[in-house]
């Protein structure tokens, strides 16, 4: 073949490839298999390793199958969905390993329903991998050894903080100055759970543009992770300033009024199920704060009529407090220990060294030594606890109180 028609059919396959390209971008609901496809090509080329990219998108699929565990109450989601999910995941936390300069947004950040559109959309391994969660988390913390399994099941890995967010000891000062008197969950001050009965990607990632847009100059809002009063773990608005804002009485009425709005979002998103994003809410602060005051829906005024969905609410956004990882560690510790009280202290503390040897979700900052000193201090807790709150009748609390205290030796 001639030089210039190879060039041609050079030409013509690089042209082709283009059009695929703007083609996938343009499409809202693309293909899962071409989305796949576009995806790790572009982190092939980004991070220059086609195996790194492969190891977090498996990573991604483990948590996205616990995390939507614990969010779906039923016993179908999409497939589209879940698979859109991964690779939303895997796309934000491989973006986190390519040079700032060279980051992209998810091109397609509109959430999909998470209900099958029809009967070859459900995941059929939904049921039954739930089933088998089901199994895992009633499991005794012999059997789990027996069987190989860590004995505190791992979580998914959380996001507790973000770098650009207001301090606590900032937020907390303010909270003080605008709330005076009003309580807030310990270190949460300006942050509110988002359960798991809200859309979530839809309402609030999917709508980041326009909230953006929507927000107040010198307000920012960042996602994080955090546990409610249950133990489980919700997504948590967190509101602060945008750096370099001057920490103002202006400013911090302003940043009053935008948590306020946002807690009025959640709780009527919650009980009417209305499906409004959240910038929707902040374009109503903005109106109210030229024409008054703008107030809750008249679906809303009626549901909160019903004392049990209003209780069932209040439940739902109660935040527990701001752990740092040692913390967690006790907090983890603490409920393994209430859960398995009736072992004999012996065998609590082999069970907790050999776990205190391990790397764990969440906790990855911890040594060895550090995961036993906060098993030390959770067990010490659980001591002081028991030993006035109906303790078990065979425990021996020379015995508890030597064990807690070889954890750290």
């Amino acid at each position: 073949m001639p030089d210039n028609e190879k060039r041609k059919a050079s030409d013509s396959l690089t042209g082709s490839s283009k059009i695929a390209k703007l083609d996938i971008l343009a499409q809202k609901s693309p293909k899962t298999d071409e989305r796949a496809e576009y995806i790790a090509v572009t982190f092939s080329k980004l991070l220059g390793d086609e195996t790194l990219f492969l190891k977090i998108l498996d990573q991604a699929r483990i948590d996205g199958k616990h995390r939507i565990v614990n969010i779906n109450k039923g016993d179908d989601i999409s497939e589209y969905y879940f698979n859109w999910f991964v690779d939303f995941e895997a796309w934000s936390n491989a973006m986190k390993l390519v040079q700032p300069g060279r980051r992209m947004r998810f091109p397609w950040p509109s959430a999909p329903s998470s209900e099958p559109k029809d009967l070859s959309d459900r995941a059929i391994w939904f049921p039954r991998f739930k089933e088998i969660q089901s199994i895992l988390a009633n499991l005794t913390s012999r059997e789990r050894l027996e069987n190989g399994l860590v004995l505190l099941e791992e979580e998914p890995e959380m996001t507790r903080n973000h770098p650009d967010t207001t301090s606590i000891e900032l937020r907390q000062a303010i909270w003080d100055n605008v709330f005076p008197g009003q309580p807030c969950a310990k270190n949460r001050p300006f942050e509110v759970a988002v359960p798991g009965k809200i859309d979530y990607g839809v309402l609030v990632r999917a709508d980041r543009s326009k909230r953006l847009q929507q927000l107040p100059p010198g307000i920012r809002m960042d996602v994080v992770h955090a546990e409610n009063l249950k133990g489980a773990t919700v997504r948590c608005l967190v509101f602060g300033f945008r750096k370099g804002v001057i920490d103002s009485p202006w400013n911090r009425i302003l940043l009053a009024v935008v948590y306020n709005t946002a807690v009025q979002w959640v709780r009527e998103e919650f009980m009417t199920q209305s499906k409004v994003p959240i910038s929707q809410a902040f374009k109503n602060l903005k109106l109210s704060l030229i024409h008054g005051n703008v107030g809750p829906s008249e679906r809303m005024k009626q549901l909160s009529l019903d004392k049990s969905l209003v209780a069932e609410c209040d439940a739902e956004l109660a935040l527990g407090p701001y752990r740092n990882q040692e913390e967690h560690a006790v907090f983890r510790v603490s409920a393994w220990l209430e859960k398995e009280k009736l072992l004999s202290a012996a065998e609590r503390s082999r069970m907790l060294r050999g776990w205190c040897s391990q790397i764990h979700v969440n906790l990855e900052s911890l040594t060895s030594a550090d995961q036993c000193m906060a098993c030390r201090r959770a067990w010490e807790g659980k001591i002081e606890e028991w030993s006035v709150a109906d303790p078990p009748l065979q425990m021996s609390w020379n015995e508890e109180k030597k064990f807690a205290a070889k954890m750290t030796e």
